[in-house]
């Protein structure tokens, strides 16, 4: 398992909250091939990102609080969990 997801292995069972509106949410696991997440409002319907858009968004280097929901959205334009993206990447950043 490399580096990159070894960090976010780390994020298991942890709480975690969208960077603009402060939403709640728990990473409930982390696969070999996505993460799974459950926001703490709404229907408790778990969502999940896949690793591989989730290490090339830590790949960027963006710094920590430089990365938006927008800007995930921008480069992956069709993904729904762009704020959670966010969050989680934001959060391996701060811990680097």
């Amino acid at each position: 398992m490399n580096s990159k997801w070894n960090h976010v292995k780390q994020l298991e069972g942890e709480t975690l909250y969208t960077l603009s509106q402060h939403r709640p949410f728990r990473v409930v696991s982390v696969l070999d091939d996505r993460v799974v997440f459950i926001p703490k409002t709404g229907t408790g319907t778990p969502r999940w990102s896949s690793r591989k858009d989730i290490e090339y968004l830590i790949d960027l280097r963006i710094n920590k609080g430089e990365l938006t929901r927008s800007k995930v959205a921008s480069e992956f334009p069709k993904e729904y969990n762009s704020s959670y993206m966010a969050a989680i990447v934001d959060e391996i950043v701060r811990n680097r």
